[in-house]
């Protein structure tokens, strides 16, 4: 079994895991980064609005219409809460956030194991072979975890192009590197659009 072992495709196969590693982080680092956004306001709502309805109060209580525009601009921000409230509970913000990180954390760790082995790799074939089997079963147990959160396209695309971008790649399909700004055309595959240049 070990006799046929070509190293060198081996550590291709880990170098191509490291890239798709390395974007699939991407793509739940910044769903993590946009959902922590949106908790946060969310729970700056929900503490500010009663704060500043009882300071008004406290402070302003004697002027009647100072009061009244401000429970009914108190209301409207109320209201607004409320929807981004149920809006967070309905789309399950929190358990998506959870998930986000999980899933950057654990393709950061492929990611690591595999630059870690490509730099490193065992000189025994036996070693070579049980090392990129670990990596390989662990990238596609992560692989089913990320399938399970629904990665749209345009965020394949996204991971696909900051991948190229930080391995100064360009793409298979149109040839063009996110790195440089002299963009053709919109390509389907990577999804890098065409830049004006003034």
């Amino acid at each position: 079994m070990t006799d046929s072992i070509d190293k060198k495709d081996v550590l291709a196969e880990i170098k191509h895991l490291e890239f798709l590693s390395y974007g699939t982080a991407q793509i739940f680092e910044k769903r993590a980064n946009s959902l922590k956004v949106l908790r946060a306001w969310l729970t700056f709502l929900g503490i500010v609005l009663p704060i500043t309805v009882g300071g008004v109060y406290l402070s302003f209580s004697k002027s009647a219409e100072l009061m009244e525009w401000t429970v009914t601009l108190a209301g409207i921000i109320g209201i607004f809460q409320l929807i981004l409230s149920t809006w967070a509970l309905v789309s399950g913000w929190d358990s998506k956030y959870e998930s986000a990180i999980k899933s950057m954390q654990g393709n950061t760790t492929i990611y690591n194991r595999c630059k870690r082995f490509s730099n490193t790799p065992p000189n025994d074939d036996v070693e070579l072979v049980k090392g990129y089997n670990q990596i390989l079963n662990d990238a596609e147990m992560q692989e089913l975890i990320d399938l399970a959160q629904h990665v749209s396209q345009k965020e394949k695309q996204y991971a696909y192009v900051s991948a190229l971008g930080f391995y100064g790649g360009s793409c298979h399909a149109c040839e063009q590197s996110p790195n440089k700004l002299n963009k053709a055309t919109v390509c389907p595959s990577c999804g890098q659009k065409k830049v004006k240049l003034s």
